[in-house]
C-alpha cells in the first residue's frame, strides 16, 4: 500500500532533481538520491514494526491488560475498592518470640558482673596478704650465735660495749627494704638499711656499739621502706 509521506517525499524529491538539472548542478543529484532512499528505507521498517505491533494486540488482547496491571501506581493499588487487607494471624505459633532463659549453674567462674552503684567497694584484704610483711620475732641481746640470740635481756650494763636487734620477719612478697632505727632518749642515733628476700621467716640483725655515758632508755624500731613501723622494743642501759 502505498504511503502519502512516502509519495510527498518522492514528489518532492523529483522536483529537486528537475531543478538541479535546470540550473546546471547535476551533482547535486547524487545526494538528493541517497537521502531519498535512506530515508524511504527507514521509513518503511518503521511502518513494518507499527503493523506488527497492532497485529500482536488484536490476537492477544489480554497482553495489554497485563501490562496496563503492571503499570499502574501504589496509590491507583490501594484506591481499589475491591482490595482489602489480609489481617495477621497473632495467635500463630511462629510469630510468638521465644522467652531468654538464663541457667545460674552454667556461669563461668571468670565472668565479671558490672556494677552501676554509687557506692565504692573496697578490695578484699586477702589480696593484700599476698604481698604483705609481718614481724613475728624481735629480740636485744649480746651476741649471736648459730643464727640465733644469745643473753637477751631488758636491761644492759653501760660495759657492754656493744647490743645486737635480732628480727624474724615474713615477707610474702618481692625483695623489700627494712629498716632499724635506733634510739636514745627519743633521739635516732642509728638507722642500718637492709633487704629481705622472700621468706615465711627471714632471719635478721643488726650491730650497734653502746657508749658508756649513754645510761638510760633505749629503743629499736622496725620499719618498712615508707617509714611504717611494722614493730619496737624497748630496753635499759644501767650503770655497773
Amino acid at each position: 500500500m502505498l504511503n502519502i509521506e512516502i509519495l510527498l517525499i518522492t514528489i518532492i524529491f523529483v522536483l529537486l532533481v528537475i531543478i538541479a538539472y535546470s540550473i546546471k548542478v547535476s551533482k547535486a543529484v547524487y545526494p538528493l538520491t541517497f537521502l531519498y532512499i535512506t530515508f524511504t528505507f527507514y521509513f518503511s521498517i518503521s511502518q513494518n514494526k507499527s503493523e506488527n505491533k497492532t497485529l500482536i494486540n488484536k490476537n492477544n488482547p489480554d497482553n495489554s491488560r497485563n501490562i496496563e496491571k503492571y503499570l499502574k501506581t501504589d496509590d491507583e493499588i490501594f484506591k481499589n475498592k475491591n482490595s482489602k487487607p489480609v489481617p495477621i494471624n497473632l495467635t500463630d505459633k511462629s510469630l510468638k518470640p521465644k522467652p531468654l532463659i538464663f541457667e545460674s549453674n552454667k556461669i563461668e567462674k571468670n565472668y565479671k558482673l558490672e556494677s552501676f552503684s554509687e557506692n565504692i567497694t573496697i578490695k578484699d584484704n586477702k589480696d593484700n596478704e599476698k604481698d604483705i610483711v609481718l614481724l613475728k620475732e624481735i629480740k636485744i641481746c649480746r651476741s649471736i650465735k648459730d643464727r640465733n640470740p644469745v643473753g637477751i635481756s631488758k636491761s644492759f650494763n653501760n660495759k657492754v660495749d656493744s647490743l645486737y636487734c635480732y628480727t624474724k620477719i615474713q615477707n610474702n612478697g618481692e625483695k623489700k627494704e627494712i629498716r632499724h632505727v635506733w634510739y636514745f632518749k627519743n633521739e635516732i642515733k642509728t638507722q642500718i638499711k637492709y633487704n629481705i628476700r622472700r621468706s615465711n621467716v627471714y632471719r635478721s640483725w643488726t650491730l650497734k656499739k653502746i657508749n658508756p655515758n649513754q645510761i638510760g632508755e633505749w629503743k629499736v624500731e622496725i620499719q618498712n621502706s615508707n617509714g611504717q613501723i611494722l614493730g619496737s622494743t624497748k630496753f635499759y642501759i644501767k650503770k655497773s
